[in-house]
């Protein structure tokens, strides 16, 4: 009989699906479930089954998270892949293949018009094989704070230690961004700046409008609070009662990650960063590292304020209205395509 692929259905293959994450998945959970299908009020979440013969778990899966972006001035409506999980019997290429090829072929009749995905090394050769199409690169990026503890393993004298941790973070504070910093800090002062746990944060008016359902308070509490729980926190500024920007993120032990970024196209992306270093600074912590983002035009952001290039990922693209080929071009610039990973 061989493999069979068809659409997950909640009612009939909860069960099923749960099985196949308890026998793929590391640490997973029950309420994530929840959160992606039985509480998924956003419609986000598209996801197809793969059966071996007559068992009657799924032995794979694979989602599509919707995402709508504006490209030539028309309503696109995108699957970002996420999730692919075949067991380990059958982790070879060809059933990720059926399981990929199969999706291609069903998602239009969804509304889909483009498929974005951004596999690992392991998953690469499945989206060749199937037909995905490189198109960009995103990076992660981060910024020292402190380095006292990166020198011990070099420096063993305390004291030499000091001195030089004490002329570093000098230099990273001030020679790095150091011109944006003295500017926030006059302008801090305008600025109101509010730093609470993602559940209590809500948008005192409703920025949607313009930027899409990522922009509001719901989505942002489902993505991060629920789907993909890391207890994040959010970072805001605020002149008077008007929102310049914000930051979601989570901490991992003295590390800051970087979840999404949002500000007012009328404001500084620099001001920004430097509130958030400012506050980071604050907290102690060592490193911030942005989780995933193209360059674009942040990349000249970033850089201004000491952030590193660090390692890279593929963005592979499949277009099912082919009219949409060149158009696309352009939306790798976009930072706000990718919100970390596109694994939730």
């Amino acid at each position: 009989m061989g493999y069979t692929v068809r659409l997950f259905n909640p009612v009939d293959d909860k069960e099923g699906l749960l099985r196949l994450w308890n026998e793929a998945v590391q640490n997973p959970s029950a309420a994530r479930y929840e959160a992606m299908y039985a509480e998924n009020a956003f419609n986000r979440i598209v996801t197809w089954l793969l059966f071996y013969d007559t068992q009657a778990n799924p032995v794979g899966c694979l989602s599509l998270l919707s995402h709508r972006f504006n490209i030539s001035g028309q309503e696109v409506l995108c699957g970002i892949n996420c999730d692919i999980v075949v067991t380990k019997r059958h982790r070879t290429l060809g059933p990720a293949v059926i399981l990929l090829e199969s999706l291609m072929r069903e998602c239009q009749s969804y509304g889909f018009k483009a498929l974005l995905a951004m596999p690992n090394n392991m998953s690469r050769p499945i989206f060749i094989r199937a037909g995905y199409k490189q198109f960009g690169a995103v990076y992660r990026w981060s910024k020292i704070l402190k380095t006292e503890e990166k020198l011990k393993v070099k420096i063993k004298n305390y004291f030499l230690r000091k001195v030089i941790a004490i002329l570093a973070n000098f230099f990273l504070k001030w020679a790095l961004g150091g011109g944006i910093q003295w500017f926030y800090g006059y302008l801090g002062r305008k600025l109101k700046v509010i730093n609470v746990p993602l559940n209590q944060f809500r948008l005192d008016y409703n920025i949607e409008d313009g930027y899409g359902i990522e922009c509001s308070s719901a989505y942002l509490q489902w993505r991060f609070g629920r789907v993909g729980s890391n207890e994040s926190q959010v970072f805001s500024l605020y002149r008077g009662d008007a929102l310049f920007g914000f930051i979601v993120y989570f901490l991992q032990r003295q590390e800051a990650i970087v979840e999404y970024m949002f500000i007012s196209p009328s404001e500084n992306m620099n001001i920004l960063l430097s509130g958030f270093i400012d506050k980071m600074r604050q907290l102690r912590i060592e490193v911030i590292s942005i989780a995933y983002f193209s360059a674009g035009r942040l990349q000249k952001n970033f850089r201004q304020m000491g952030f590193l290039q660090r390692d890279s990922r593929e963005v592979f693209l499949y277009t099912v209205n082919k009219d949409l080929n060149d158009a696309f071009s352009g939306l790798i610039k976009d930072w706000s395509l990718f919100e970390s990973d596109l694994d939730l």
